[in-house]
């Protein structure tokens, strides 16, 4: 389980499953599943629990929904959980694609901060992150829509055209 270290509100942890279902969480407020398994019987009743059943992507063979609607709802969750200053750990499977990819989106809502801030912020605590290229781009258009940033080509586009 680490920690990721930024300055806001709310404290931010990822990790995989196993750390999820053994590791002390006395600390954890609230914990989110972003895999096909749920851990709610790992979790104490003082505990929030929300789980969302995601994939990698389309070619995943367990199941799960990796479209854009159900990564906005864990970003939320997470963002609105960080933003009322909750301790919250986020995990999937091996604590490397989607609870990172969810984590970049929350924080780059919450921090005001471009997708590859926010993404080098994380992989500086998180350094085993490795996540999906079609998460990635659900981190884009989140941090887009949810942000006064634009995507990093439209933002040279108008320097250069200056």
């Amino acid at each position: 389980m680490n920690r990721i270290e930024y300055d806001d509100s709310g404290e931010l942890y990822i990790s995989g499953i196993k750390s999820a279902c053994e590791d002390e969480k006395s600390h954890i407020d609230r914990v989110i599943t972003v895999c096909q398994d749920e851990i709610k019987d790992n979790i104490s009743s003082e505990q929030e629990y929300n789980f969302f059943c995601m994939s990698d992507g389309p070619a995943n063979s367990y199941g799960g929904d990796h479209s854009y609607k159900i990564f906005v709802r864990a970003a939320n969750t997470l963002f609105r959980a960080l933003h009322q200053d909750e301790s919250v750990l986020i995990h999937c499977h091996m604590g490397q694609s989607r609870s990172v990819s969810v984590a970049v989106a929350a924080l780059g809502r919450l921090l005001d901060t471009p997708r590859h801030e926010a993404y080098d912020l994380v992989e500086r605590y998180r350094p085993q992150a490795h996540p999906d290229q079609l998460l990635m781009g659900h981190v884009s258009t989140y941090i887009e829509q949810h942000t006064n940033r634009k995507p990093l080509f439209r933002e040279y586009e108008e320097r250069n055209n200056e």
